[in-house]
């Protein structure tokens, strides 16, 4: 699922709450990963389907890095989808599937 037309737009985030090594996600149309900023991991909310409006960027959050001659570092190759300036993350009703739509 591409997104790319709706980054720095204000959306709304709907699908499965997850931890990522690079922090919280919400796994939206087609498992595709939107992290939350500044949020390293869900408590309650992990594994509920919920709703989030924000801010849609795309940046790199974990750069590949390594030493020549060692193993790739643990990160994510080019750049995420991250919600900025979000409202507090609520559960959602069930019937709808995950998505990403303006706000």
């Amino acid at each position: 699922m591409t997104i790319d037309h709706l980054v720095g737009q204000r959306v709304t985030v709907r699908g499965v709450a997850g931890d990522a090594a690079g922090g919280a996600v919400v796994l939206a149309g087609e498992g595709t990963p939107v992290y939350l900023a500044r949020m390293a991991r869900w408590d309650t909310l992990a594994g509920s389907t919920i709703e989030v409006t924000g801010e849609l960027d795309r940046t790199e959050i974990a750069p590949l890095r390594s030493a020549p001659g060692e193993p790739a570092s643990h990160g994510a190759p080019g750049r995420q989808y991250v919600l900025r300036n979000y409202t507090p993350p609520r559960s959602a009703a069930n019937g709808e599937g995950p998505s990403v739509r303006p706000a």
